[in-house]
């Protein structure tokens, strides 16, 4: 890898964690619920009277010694930046984002919101740098028992966890968590169809 192609991954993955962000501002200002991870986190993170910034990025360094520990080879630059971004990118975004807005509207920040979200996770694993914590849990775990349990296995039980300490703590469960559930891959998938020429193209050169 040339420097040319390592300063176009570094920014694939940059450009890729802020759109997470920005779509994780979209759910959470359309009023239906997040993805189940973001989900758990704010309902921690109002009890506990912090922002979903300073809480998710706590929890990440958690996961991410189990990764290091167990899963070493899914970490990377992408996982440092996504653990410590998203959730402050998210914050700042939800500034800007009313919670009172018309349920037209709303439909609008969802579809925006679980498209930018899946694009954003498409790119930024596209440059091959790591992926976050929690999502490397779901790999670590189909490792860890020699692929007894798969990675949609896990990740299935590791999202409900993340509903059932949500629901416990106060957090809104809506129509947006069971689409991010079922939905996340099959969309990841399609985003990174449609970008893998571009990226060869370009990492040739």
């Amino acid at each position: 890898m040339n420097n040319n192609q390592f300063i176009y991954r570094l920014k694939l993955t940059f450009f890729g964690v802020i759109l997470i962000g920005i779509g994780v501002a979209f759910l959470r200002g359309s009023g239906f619920g997040t993805d189940p991870f973001t989900m758990m986190n704010l309902g921690i993170s109002k009890i506990i009277g912090t922002s979903l910034g300073v809480f998710q990025l706590k929890l990440n360094v958690v996961l991410f010694f189990i990764v290091l520990i167990l899963g070493r080879k899914y970490i990377g630059i992408g996982t440092i930046t996504n653990m410590v971004l998203v959730g402050f990118i998210s914050d700042l975004f939800s500034l800007f984002i009313s919670n009172g807005y018309s349920i037209e509207v709303r439909i609008i920040l969802t579809v925006l919101g679980i498209i930018t979200i899946c694009l954003g996770v498409s790119i930024y694993s596209s440059a091959n740098f790591g992926v976050a914590p929690y999502d490397a849990i779901g790999w670590v775990i189909e490792d860890v028992t020699n692929h007894r349990i798969k990675f949609k296995i896990s990740r299935i039980v590791t999202d409900t966890i993340c509903v059932i300490i949500g629901l416990y703590y106060g957090s809104i469960i809506g129509v947006n968590t069971f689409i991010m559930v079922f939905c996340t891959g099959p969309l990841v998938q399609f985003f990174t169809q449609k970008i893998s020429n571009y990226k060869l193209n370009v990492w040739s050169k």
